[in-house]
Order: C-alpha cells, then sequence, then structure tokens
C-alpha cells in the first residue's frame, strides 16, 4: 500500500510523464458504424520488459506489451486525469444526492399511504353481525377432528364459514375454513 501511495506521488510530482493513446486493435480496421476500435487513454507512468503502467482515470492499470497495436502521443497530463476524477466526484454527489432525497420523498409518499389505510381501517366497524346463524365448529388439534354442537353437514358448514369470512373478513373464519378443507 505504502508502495502504492509512493508511486502516485512520484507520478503526481514528475512533469516528464507523457500522456499516449494505447490502440488495443488496428483503428483503420473494419469496424461497425459508430462504434470505435479499442483504445486505453492515460499516462504513461513506468514500463518493463513485458508491461506498460498507466494512469487513467478512475486509477492505475498494468498493460501487456504484447496487446498494444500501437501507440499515439497526446497532451493529456496527470493533471488532467485528476480534474477529470474530482469533477467525476461532484456529479456522483450530486447524482447520490438527489436519489436519496428521491428514496425519502417516495418512503413519505408510502408512510402516509400506509397511514391513510391504517385510519380507514379503524374507521370501519370492527365486528359485523352475521345475516346467517353459524354453528361454528371448534377444531381439535389432539384428535385432528372439527368438533360441532349439533348435526350439519360438511357443505353447509363450508358456506356458513365463506358467507361469515365474506361478512366480517375475520382471519378466524379463514383459519376454520382451511381447517375443514385439511378434513375433506
Amino acid at each position: 500500500m505504502r508502495f502504492l501511495l509512493l508511486l502516485c506521488a512520484t507520478a503526481l510530482l514528475s512533469p516528464a510523464a507523457k500522456a499516449d493513446k494505447f490502440w488495443l486493435s488496428d483503428p483503420k480496421s473494419n469496424t461497425a458504424q459508430g462504434s470505435q476500435a479499442d483504445m486505453i487513454h492515460g499516462v504513461l507512468l513506468g514500463e518493463d520488459d513485458h508491461n506498460y503502467q498507466l494512469r487513467v482515470v478512475g486509477g492505475e492499470l498494468l498493460l501487456a506489451k504484447k496487446r498494444v497495436f500501437k501507440i499515439e502521443k497526446d497532451d493529456l497530463t496527470i493533471d488532467d486525469i485528476v480534474a477529470i476524477e474530482k469533477q467525476d466526484r461532484e456529479r456522483l454527489a450530486k447524482t447520490a444526492q438527489a436519489r436519496a432525497t428521491q428514496l425519502q420523498a417516495e418512503r413519505s409518499r408510502r408512510q402516509a399511504r400506509a397511514a391513510e389505510a391504517a385510519a380507514s381501517r379503524r374507521a370501519t366497524p370492527a365486528v359485523v353481525q352475521p345475516i346467517v346463524e353459524i354453528d361454528l365448529p371448534a377444531f381439535d388439534p389432539v384428535i385432528g377432528n372439527l368438533v360441532t354442537n349439533g348435526p350439519t353437514s360438511y357443505r353447509r358448514r363450508m358456506l356458513d364459514l365463506q358467507a361469515a369470512w365474506v361478512l366480517t373478513k375475520d382471519r378466524t373464519f379463514i383459519k376454520l375454513i382451511r381447517q375443514m378443507q385439511r378434513l375433506k
């Protein structure tokens, strides 16, 4: 890590760094219309027998010499790259701030809708008296069966429970309907 910091500091202070365009393929090759051949635009920091060390927008990279087709000289400097990175950071910070504001507004709208829905649920009567008289069976989990107070057919009980659910929207009726369906 210290080596990387030292390398960046020397690269920033050395005016001898040259900017180049490193073409990875022939720029005059038959590329699709409107596209560009593979190119890396950066400043050459150093080289060894097998690699070029480049400073590009976003960091540094090592590029194998055997991958490079052609090198063109350019007037880009490390200071220009740092300025471009600073502009990108500012643009990304503004974009992130706008996104955070948008998410906060969306969260507020969701909370308002939830509060409104909760208030409307509280405004409805809690218990609606069913029109149909229901003989509610009790489920006995020990024997796995419904225990009723009197002789009632399965179909009649299901119809009564479904009518009670529609009228009251009470979750206990759904539970009883599901238990009866399992026993069928």
